[in-house]
């Protein structure tokens, strides 16, 4: 698999997941109280939606929970949280890859069933294994702090995807030390 193919095949597999980080972009914006309605001559604020705090002492509900933001390179990510905090089902966010040979390209990286220990850290590292004669595998890993209320999400995330050239020679492409945010 070329980097090409890869790169095609991925943003058939990205539509999804970019319809997720539109959906949450928008409720962001909605949400977020730096933002203002304006219908006809009338400005008004738009209210952020509060959460007591007698709500965040005991928790948010037990159901899941999803945490929506963007990284450091300004694409979106996206969190659910388990019931009790103690999973994180699914942690999916948008790249941007340098590549060894000068290209750049952007794609998608997930994670799933992603443990959760008592005080909220969160690593997970793993290797991406090859396929086709042209993909040689990559390594992906998220580090990271699941704050008490189980509001916030702060981390670091890497891929690295390695691609083997037309001359032969390895290709290697990587997204570097990511910083992403997400929360309610």
């Amino acid at each position: 698999m070329s980097t090409y193919e890869y790169r095609r095949g991925t943003r058939r597999a990205g539509l999804v997941l970019g319809a997720a980080f539109v959906a949450i972009a928008i409720a962001w914006l909605v949400a977020s109280s730096a933002q203002a309605l304006s219908w006809g001559t009338a400005a008004k604020p738009a209210t952020a939606p509060t959460v007591s705090a007698d709500a965040l002492a005991v928790g948010l509900p037990k159901s899941m929970v999803v945490l929506g933001g963007f990284t450091s390179q300004r694409w979106p990510v996206v969190f659910d949280v388990a019931r009790g905090a103690k999973r994180i089902p699914l942690a999916a966010v948008g790249l941007d890859l340098t590549c060894s040979a000068g290209e750049q390209f952007s794609t998608e990286d997930s994670f799933g069933h992603l443990d959760v220990a008592k005080n909220g850290k969160v690593h997970e590292s793993n290797l991406i294994p090859p396929q086709g004669s042209d993909f040689l595998g990559g390594s992906h890993s998220l580090t990271g702090h699941l704050d008490r209320h189980h509001a916030t999400f702060q981390g670091v995330w890497q891929l690295q995807l390695m691609f083997k050239s037309a001359d032969g020679s390895t290709d290697t492409c990587q997204s570097g030390s990511v910083g992403v945010f997400a929360e309610l």
